[in-house]
């Protein structure tokens, strides 16, 4: 386990690891890895999306809630060993919405793995995408 209280640089990208830790907890929590809020806010979200009571008292904004909400669910499944089914409705832009979130978005760092189905006849014997590691990422995990 990497010790958080640890300053020393990472010299492929000049950020600590507390620096690295934060990013994705602003990710996760407020949609954006570069948002800027304070730590005790962060720290009550994340305890509330492990299905914790906050500490020190903060409120979530109604968008954060949201994602707090998807995330619990999110560890939820993967404490149990299911995996999530998502189908969407809206349409194109419905299934844009929900690729982003998983693939890049706040829900990025719980996905492990992640199937996508779409009924087309370019598609019909399959096709295989593999993501290989960009730039921007919170961490090196991302990078």
């Amino acid at each position: 386990m990497q010790d958080l209280t640890d300053t020393a640089r990472d010299s492929s990208d000049e950020t600590t690891p507390r620096e690295r830790y934060r990013k994705l907890a602003q990710l996760m929590v407020t949609g954006s890895q570069d948002s800027q809020v304070d730590l005790d806010y962060l720290v009550d979200r994340m305890r509330a999306a492990a299905g914790k009571k906050p500490i020190f008292g903060t409120e979530p904004t109604a968008p954060d809630l949201e994602r707090i909400n998807r995330l619990r669910t999110a560890l939820e499944l993967a404490k149990s060993g299911d995996k999530a089914v998502f189908q969407t409705a809206e349409g194109q832009a419905g299934f844009r919405s929900e690729l982003r979130a998983h693939a890049s978005g706040f829900l990025a760092p719980l996905i492990k793995n992640l199937d996508v189905y779409w009924p087309s006849e370019l598609l019909r014997n399959g096709v295989v995408l593999v993501d290989l590691p960009g730039v921007g990422g919170g961490c090196p995990e991302f990078s």
